[in-house]
C-alpha cells in the first residue's frame, strides 16, 4: 500500500461532534482540546499535501450526507463530488416511526 494512502486511512476525514447519549437520551457534544484541535489541523495538512498531485480526482459517495460532507472538507472540497447511492429498496428501508420501532422489537428505555 502506498504511503499516502495509509496517511489518508489513518484518521478521521471528519470530526464527530456527538461522544453518546445522556441519560434522557440527549446528545453529549464533543468538545476538543487545544492539541486535539491542533492535531487534526496536522492531520489534515498531511492529508491536503498527499493529495496535491492528484488534479484529476472524483470522490464518490454512496449518500448526499456524505457528499455533502466531502464538499465542505478541507481535504476534498476542490474535487468533483458525485453520489451513487447503494441499492436499497427505499420502500423497505426507510426511515420509520420511532416509537413503532420500538415497539416491534420490544425496545424498553431503562
Amino acid at each position: 500500500m502506498d504511503a499516502e494512502i495509509k496517511i489518508l486511512l489513518r484518521r478521521e476525514h471528519y470530526t464527530e461532534n456527538i461522544i453518546g447519549i445522556d441519560n434522557k437520551g440527549y446528545p453529549i457534544k464533543r468538545i476538543l482540546s487545544k492539541e486535539e484541535k491542533q492535531k487534526f489541523q496536522e492531520i489534515i495538512k498531511i492529508k491536503q499535501e498527499a493529495l496535491n498531485n492528484f488534479d484529476n480526482l472524483t470522490i464518490v459517495a454512496p449518500s448526499r450526507w456524505l457528499a455533502g460532507e466531502a464538499k465542505s472538507s478541507a481535504v476534498f472540497n476542490k474535487y468533483k463530488v458525485l453520489t451513487i447511492p447503494y441499492g436499497l429498496e427505499s420502500e423497505i428501508f426507510k426511515q420509520r416511526d420511532k416509537i413503532y420501532s420500538r415497539e416491534v422489537v420490544k425496545y424498553t428505555s431503562k
